[in-house]
């Protein structure tokens, strides 16, 4: 199994200090965590140099030491073809005749990344991905209330966009923490107890992760 990750996912778990959690999901499930160049730059290279993020960083600059994230070049024709993402997610959606920018090149790798390798999943936290693959006219409700002003939209692009992406599974930190859970991923950071799980997804919900008190409500119910 292959799971491309994007930046937002990944920055959620390592500040939760859940980045041994991952690196154990991954041997649990025979998976391999995946990472493009730019997200690597957001994660590692970037923060690296500032204080407020260091700690982030050198976290998971450790997982991609242990090879529990690995680092995948973009082919020239994932290459060309990001630049088309791009090319539709930032003319989608217009504030003032003005195009908003909605995606950088590190989400528009993971994506192109995620198709090139065939991957299983593509792991962000991310909200405005999210709701351009899966419920765009959320998506224009917000930037309205982020803009204050009436948002237009190209539905060409947007229909274009998402069907690109049609079938593509898109799963937030939140699901890992629950199938870390599930799979005994915890053992040796965490008790393996209900408490623990719920714990865990408020700290990725307060870390960035745009999961809602219902949904880790829900989580916790599963559980014995």
């Amino acid at each position: 199994m292959k799971i491309v990750f994007d930046a937002s996912s990944l920055i959620s778990i390592s500040q939760t200090c859940l980045a041994n959690c991952l690196s154990s999901l991954g041997e649990k499930i025979n998976a391999e965590f995946i990472i493009s160049p730019a997200v690597f730059r957001e994660i590692v290279s970037t923060p690296l140099g500032i204080r407020r993020f260091e700690l982030n960083a050198v976290r998971l600059k450790g997982m991609v030491e242990k090879n529990s994230l690995k680092i995948v070049e973009l082919s020239p024709e994932s290459k060309d073809f990001a630049e088309k993402i791009s090319s539709l997610a930032n003319n989608s959606f217009f504030v003032h005749e003005r195009p908003i920018k909605i995606m950088h090149s590190g989400e528009l790798e993971a994506l192109a990344l995620m198709k090139q390798l065939d991957a299983e999943a593509l792991a962000i936290d991310e909200r405005t991905t999210r709701l351009l693959i899966e419920n765009p006219g959320a998506l224009r409700s917000s930037m309205e209330k982020r803009h204050q002003a009436p948002v237009k939209e190209n539905k060409k692009n947007i229909s274009e966009f998402r069907q690109v992406f049609s079938g593509c599974s898109i799963i937030r930190s939140s699901e890992l923490v629950a199938l870390a859970f599930e799979t005994g991923a915890f053992s040796g950071e965490l008790e393996k107890t209900r408490q623990a799980l719920e714990a865990a997804l408020y700290a990725v919900k307060f870390s960035g992760c745009s999961v809602s008190i219902e949904e880790i409500q829900e989580y916790c119910r599963k559980q014995k």
